[in-house]
């Protein structure tokens, strides 16, 4: 099982939802940007109007959108799979590693993980807990 995985029957709802928020966002998003950035009325104007024909066809008939939502799916996944990656390489790299490395110089051990010869075992004695509706406020 992969931590990402690409969803090949998307339910009516799904898809509705996508055909009537997402889809339209996006063109009508791109068809501004083509429309002020770079003066291609024509393309801007399609991009909206296919905004608007997705969601009528997501109202009246969404399985017709079925093919375009996994179309999207297969063509976001990258994308998705590279940003978190990234994402999670750099948070261990730029946050974790610099608190470990100055954990480890100022010799700060929270599991007190340093061989000790002197002692016998390396228990900790915890109190117990005798009260049984303890369990009932575990936090």
């Amino acid at each position: 099982m992969a931590l990402i995985e690409i969803n090949r029957d998307p339910t009516t709802r799904e898809i509705r939802k996508f055909a009537v928020l997402w889809l339209p966002a996006f063109c009508l998003l791109i068809g501004a940007w083509f429309g002020y950035r770079l003066a291609a009325w024509p393309t801007a104007v399609g991009l909206v109007g296919c905004g608007v024909m997705s969601v009528v066809v997501g109202i009246l008939r969404p399985r017709w959108m079925r093919i375009v939502f996994i179309a999207w799916m297969w063509a976001a996944f990258p994308i998705g799979w590279t940003v978190s990656h990234l994402l999670m390489g750099s948070i261990f790299y730029l946050v974790i590693t610099p608190i470990g490395m100055i954990m480890r110089l100022t010799g700060r051990d929270p599991l007190s993980r340093k061989f000790d010869r002197s002692v016998e075992t390396y228990w900790v004695p915890r109190p117990e807990e005798v009260e049984p509706s303890r369990y009932f406020r575990q936090f």
